[in-house]
């Protein structure tokens, strides 16, 4: 209150049912007295002494003018302009010239006033009003330690960021990605916030090869942030499974030294033409080895096979080129490539000149001649590699309907061999091995001459090649080979057989699965499946398989070997003669671990079961041959029982001095050591039979059997306790007279051992 006259308004309240006036007397107000001194307090001058996001501190005059009166100062602080001041309320009071608000709120504003209270109820007047704006905090640092990389081991589209983690005091991470460097994000849009516990993030769904930068920005609780940032980049995302390439090649499928070859390499990937990082090599793998050719992409071609190496006239057969392509790791542009290989074959044939040295051949009396054949290379150099080749020869007599087969080796450029034919015919001479040896599509066919028929002067050439379109007269039958063929017992298994076509033209085979086995109920024989049928080119063989199945136990069943009765028939696929006809072939086999049963076999054409030539001069000579051996056994009976005679007369003469004509002979002993993994249980007892001298006269010769057979029963009579005494421990060893053990091992080689010796040796006749 201020000091001074005025009226002092009371209200009483008054309750009446009627209007009228109302009187007081003997009114009475208690007062307490005014000032004495009613001087009035200056008024303060508010100032601001700083403002910070988390305070504001005000100041205004200095206590002492203020007098000695003083009591304290009121402060007033309003949160809009237009506040009006209630001097009630007040926010708060301070006996300093300075005060400090730390309830405030960045970004606000308020209006602060202050007046001085002194006794007796006087007070200054309010201070000027001080508007004041709480200002937000200072950003947060920039963000160090950013690294932008390529996402390893994906497939492309991908980048990986990681920063440090920002000091400050901060809410979360703003990313910026761009595709150009940047140094200011006022204009631009982040690609994604980040909380604030994490320091890295990945980018999906780029350009593999594109260019990128990116930045990081920490925003602090009120959305402030600095705008000016190092990008870091240019990184590339990269697709890191490495590409495939593919190589297509294409060659020339036969050539020659004189004839041209190419080799086409056309390298692509995912179908587009294209030349990759990295290197390649083009190498010729031979049976002598492996060539160098081209360090580079690009098609080979040359017009003679020579001029690809300087050694290619001793390259002959099937030679392989192989593109080795070693890949390529690629940069943080480019993607990697795998490394890759392709490969393509070519026949490099020998030219060669296969003739006889006779266009005709005369047999004789023994329907027989002797045949030279030559093979000779187009190129000298290359007559070396002719040395091995095997030719069929086929001589066929259409008249009788008789053909006999036989191969040849080609050795220094000649074969040289017998043929008999009866009633002569045609010679056919065809390579099949190698195949890579060319002298034409046309076989060498030789006249042959029967015993006692002219040579018709006038067409003496036979070699002449036929203008006359062409048909076959006879089929020869297809050979089988299967080689030494050996059955497992204990697993079902694939035979690999070879069949060749003898003749000149084609041929088609088909297997007929209708019982191979000579024991079915124990093992099956039956083609591979999709090997029944086929087709054989002209003097060309091929591999199939037989398929075997174990049925039953053949050890157990006491089954070492069997016939294996193929079945097939042939038939010309250009031809309609000859007919089609069967044939059966018989192939032996063993037990794995048995010895091989070797069957007589008669020699037959093409080594077959089928027909032989044969002629009725043949026959006539066999039953001479037969008359001959009836007569020449009936002579020696006759001698043996002469001599049987005479040596019933002096054999009284003789004794046993007499036949002691001949110095012992004696045996050789070498010392080895016991056989290794041979138990003696194993061994057999064997029984020793001790060798007499030869009679010195020819009645000993046909008195052989009979003196050894009485030796040995009087042996056997005189050491048969011995011996069973000595084999009653079932260890297969015998002991003769003399104390020396025998044993016989399970390959029948004879072992012994002296008394006291504990080696055994084996015994040398």
């Amino acid at each position: 209150m201020t000091g001074g006259v005025g009226n002092y308004t009371v209200e009483i309240p008054v309750n009446s049912t009627n209007e009228g006036k109302i009187s007081l007397t003997n009114l009475i107000a208690i007062h307490i007295p005014g000032a004495p001194n009613l001087s009035l307090p200056i008024t303060p001058t508010l100032t601001l002494v700083s403002a910070t996001p988390e305070e504001v501190m005000l100041a205004w005059d200095d206590r002492f003018e203020f007098g000695e009166d003083f009591v304290e100062f009121e402060i007033f602080r309003l949160s809009s302009a237009n506040q009006v001041v209630d001097l009630l309320d007040t926010y708060n009071t301070t006996r300093d010239n300075v005060t400090t608000d730390s309830n405030v709120t960045v970004g606000s504003t308020y209006w602060y006033q202050v007046r001085s209270v002194h006794t007796f109820g006087i007070t200054s007047n309010l201070s000027n009003t001080l508007e004041v704006t709480i200002p937000y905090p200072s950003p947060p640092l920039p963000i160090e330690g950013l690294s932008l990389t390529d996402t390893p081991s994906d497939e492309g589209g991908n980048l990986h960021l990681t920063w440090n983690h920002s000091t400050d005091d901060f809410d979360f991470y703003r990313i910026y990605l761009e595709t150009t460097q940047f140094t200011n994000v006022a204009d631009k849009i982040p690609q994604s916030n980040i909380s604030s516990s994490e320091n890295s993030t990945t980018f999906t769904g780029l350009v593999d090869g594109q260019q990128y930068w990116a930045a990081v920005v920490a925003v602090d609780q009120y959305g402030n942030s600095t705008d000016e940032v190092n990008s870091v980049g240019p990184t590339y995302p990269r697709n890191d499974v490495p590409q495939t390439l593919d190589i297509e090649l294409a060659i020339t499928q036969e050539t020659s030294i004189g004839s041209p070859f190419s080799l086409s390499i056309h390298p692509h990937i995912d179908g587009v033409y294209t030349i990759p990082h990295g290197t390649v090599q083009v190498s010729m793998q031979t049976s002598q080895g492996v060539y160098p050719i081209s360090s580079a992409w690009g098609n080979i071609s040359v017009n003679d096979f020579s001029e690809l190496i300087s050694s290619a006239d001793e390259i002959s057969g099937e030679v392989i080129f192989w593109v080795n392509y070693s890949g390529h790791d690629g940069d943080e542009q480019t993607r990697s490539t795998a490394p890759a290989s392709e490969f393509a074959s070519t026949v490099v044939t020998v030219n060669a000149n296969l003739y006889a040295s006779e266009s005709s051949y005369q047999l004789d009396w023994e329907n027989e001649t002797n045949i030279r054949i030559n093979l000779e290379a187009s190129l000298s150099t290359q007559q070396s590699l002719l040395d091995g080749t095997i030719i069929l020869w086929t001589a066929y007599n259409e008249s009788m309907n008789t053909s006999v087969s036989g191969t040849e080796t080609i050795s220094n450029g000649i074969s040289q061999f017998v043929v008999n034919s009866p009633y002569g015919g045609l010679l056919y001479v065809n390579i099949t091995q190698p195949t890579w040896i060319n002298v034409g599509d046309v076989p060498l066919v030789i006249n042959l001459i029967g015993y006692g028929e002219t040579v018709d002067q006038n067409n003496s050439d036979e070699n002449e090649t036929i203008e006359e379109e062409w048909s076959p007269s006879i089929m020869l039958d297809v050979t089988v080979d299967c080689g030494e063929v050996e059955i497992d017992p204990e697993i079902n298994q694939r035979l690999d057989c070879t069949i060749a076509n003898p003749n000149n033209y084609s041929i088609e085979v088909s297997l007929e699965a209708d019982g191979w086995s000579q024991w079915p109920d124990y093992i099956l024989f039956e083609p591979v499946s999709g090997q029944t049928s086929f087709m054989l080119e002209a003097d060309s063989q091929t591999a199939f398989e037989i398929r075997v199945v174990i049925v039953e136990n053949l050890s157990q069943s006491g089954l070492t070997s069997g016939m294996i009765e193929l079945d097939l028939r042939q038939g010309p696929v250009e031809y309609t003669f000859p007919n089609d006809k069967p044939l059966t072939f018989d192939i032996q086999w063993t037990l794995k671990g048995e010895d091989v049963v070797v069957d007589p076999v008669i020699p037959e054409d093409n080594n077959t079961e089928n027909q032989t030539s044969t002629s009725t001069q043949e026959s006539s000579n066999s039953t001479v041959l037969i008359i001959g051996t009836v007569v020449g056994i009936a002579v020696i009976g006759m001698v043996v029982f002469i001599v049987l005679r005479v040596r019933n007369s002096d054999l009284e003469d003789w004794n046993e001095d007499d036949l002691d004509m001949e110095p012992d002979v004696e045996v050789d002993r070498i010392s080895k050591p016991l056989p290794v993994g041979v138990a003696l249980d194993e061994f057999q007892d064997k029984t020793i039979v001790d060798e007499s001298p030869d009679r010195p006269d020819v009645i000993s010769d046909f008195e052989e059997d009979s003196y050894y057979e009485e030796n040995v029963q009087e042996y056997e009579e005189e050491y048969e306790e011995e011996y069973q005494e000595s084999s009653n421990d079932d260890s297969g060893i015998t002991i003769d007279e003399h104390g020396t053990e025998w044993y016989e091992d399970e390959v029948g080689v004879w072992w012994y051992r002296d008394p006291g010796e504990e080696d055994w040796s084996e015994f040398v006749e």
